[in-house]
């Protein structure tokens, strides 16, 4: 049976970031840890002063192929995998020695990628020895701690110093979740970026570090909201400067409400209800801006979603009145969303205690696909992104003259209605389009 807390007497070392590494290693050499690390990892820690045992030492073979074989042999493995009470005999008539803590992150696949790298570059940063031994280590989590991401080092480093040298069966526990989820996220990764260079669509996704929800739908049902763990773009990267939890149908209206400003070329602003649109406008000038989307459909508008497609001050909010003494002449809304905010802006907006201010540029939404789960399956399709391709004028009536930028803030417009939805516009005197 695993005991609570476990000591660390021997490390093995080889990571791709050497962030942090070098203070690491020497925390755990004056904690008496034994160190044995792989090539380049190695080379580091030397330069910081620490002394390590090459892995060659204990597989009894040197680094090979460029360094495709490092880490993969029995030695390693079975270190990291046998049972310390039920294996112990054979362990030893074997001489193995246990390894403690496994401190490993993967060749920079995704790094490479994203960078453009070609087909053989991106071969070339598929790990094989890392997650071998990651996985090696989480398996046998009951007596081993394997550390994939340098943010774990210095609480850890708290942790060893107040329990003399020994980890936790919690935090152990805890290192070995977050392995996996690390080893899944790597080939998820991988196998997406092969599966595209190969022209055959496939879809890997990750979410984790859920937001807790105010409710779903309804009052009675829980609900979380997972951002795209890979890429903090769009809906991922909000933040919440104020007000109550989101709820379900917010995270909805909010995804429709930055959609509808995301393309405007000036000064944007969206009264979003239920998804759809109930008031937009354009304008050169922000202050009115409000004024101008609420008029599209005033009694939808309450308790809307407004955003903003540039960064808003407290001018541009006045209409909304909520510092007015008498509650009736103030608008509630639920949402106010914007690329940012201005400091006045917020301690207006905190006026309404329970209106929830959220920070996120529209900018940010440009993933190509559009997907939707449907009942445990996937639907994903291209993006509307094309506003004009030829135009053809269907009315009997021909508008004369055709004011493109009027049309082009149309189809805007309508491009975000649901179903039978009808999409009225006008350009204004001063210019403004709603």
């Amino acid at each position: 049976m695993a005991v609570d807390r476990h000591p660390i007497k021997r490390a093995l070392l080889s990571v791709s970031n050497k962030d942090g590494i070098g203070a690491f290693g020497r925390f755990l050499h004056e904690m008496g840890v034994e160190l044995i690390s792989t090539g380049g990892t190695a080379s580091s820690l030397r330069e910081a002063g620490v002394p390590v045992t090459d892995i060659g030492t204990l597989t009894g073979n040197p680094e090979a192929f460029g360094g495709r074989m490092k880490t993969l042999s029995f030695e390693v493995e079975s270190a990291l995998l046998f049972h310390r009470e039920r294996d112990a005999k054979e362990a030893k008539a074997l001489n193995i020695n246990p390894i403690d803590i496994v401190v490993c992150n993967l060749y920079p696949f995704k790094a490479v990628r994203d960078r453009g790298g070609d087909y053989n570059e991106l071969v070339e940063n598929i790990d094989i020895g890392g997650p071998t031994m990651i996985r090696a280590g989480a398996k046998n989590y009951e007596y081993v701690a394997v550390v994939c991401d340098p943010a774990d080092y210095t609480p850890l480093t708290e942790e060893l110093k107040e329990n003399e040298g020994a980890l936790s069966l919690d935090t152990r526990h805890g290192l070995m979740r977050k392995a996996y989820c690390h080893t899944a996220d790597y080939d998820k990764v991988i196998a997406q970026a092969l599966s595209d260079a190969a022209g055959e669509p496939t879809v890997r996704m990750s979410f984790a570090n859920p937001l807790p929800l105010r409710y779903g739908e309804n009052p009675h049902q829980p609900a979380h909201f997972f951002p795209n763990e890979e890429d903090a773009t769009g809906l991922s990267g909000i933040e919440i400067l104020g007000g109550k939890a989101l709820s379900f149908n917010n995270i909805m209206d909010l995804a429709g409400a930055v959609e509808a400003v995301a393309d405007l070329d000036d000064f944007g602003c969206a009264v979003i209800k239920h998804t759809n649109p109930c008031g937009l406008a354009q304008s050169k000038q922000q202050d009115k801006l409000l004024e101008l989307a609420w008029e599209g459909d005033p009694m939808s508008a309450f308790g809307s979603i407004i955003a903003f497609n540039k960064p808003v001050d407290a001018p541009a909010l006045s209409f909304l009145n909520l510092d007015h003494p008498k509650k009736m002449e103030r608008k509630f809304v639920e949402v106010v969303v914007a690329p940012d905010f201005t400091e006045d802006a917020l301690a207006y907006l905190k006026n309404h205690e329970s209106l929830r201010i959220v920070k996120l540029d529209p900018k940010t939404l440009d993933d190509p696909w559009d997907y939707k789960f449907v009942h445990g399956a996937l639907l994903a399709q291209r993006r509307d992104t094309d506003l004009l391709g030829t135009v053809e004028v269907v009315t009997e009536v021909a508008p004369q003259p055709v004011d493109e930028g009027l049309m082009r803030f149309g189809l805007q417009a309508v491009r975000q209605l649901k179903s039978n939805a009808i999409c009225i516009v006008r350009r204004r005197a001063d210019g403004a389009f709603q």
